[in-house]
């Protein structure tokens, strides 16, 4: 795998990771919309200004990273040893 693909990669992976920290972290339902909306409007240009995909492939990669988001906000039946995993797992993305 060349340098490029790696460093996206690597970005990509950091950015899952963020979001999903901070959808953990905040507890209030309008904010975390929100941190949605953002997040996904951050997708789709990141992926439209940074690839050759034409409409259709963003727009399709847009809803499926979408539908991710929602499942982390659909619901809080998290139990305690997920809760310390996502802690750590959080943890350590931004110790990176």
């Amino acid at each position: 795998m060349d340098r490029q693909r790696l460093q996206h990669t690597h970005r990509s992976d950091f950015a899952h990771r963020l979001d999903t920290c901070a959808l953990y972290f905040v507890h209030d339902s309008d904010a975390r919309l929100g941190i949605v909306l953002g997040f996904i409007v951050l997708f789709a240009l990141g992926l439209s200004l940074t690839t050759s995909a034409n409409g259709d492939a963003v727009f399709a990669a847009t809803a499926a990273y979408a539908a991710v988001l929602i499942v982390y906000i659909s619901g809080d039946a998290v139990n305690d040893a997920s809760k310390a995993t996502a802690v750590a797992a959080c943890n350590a993305t931004m110790a990176r």
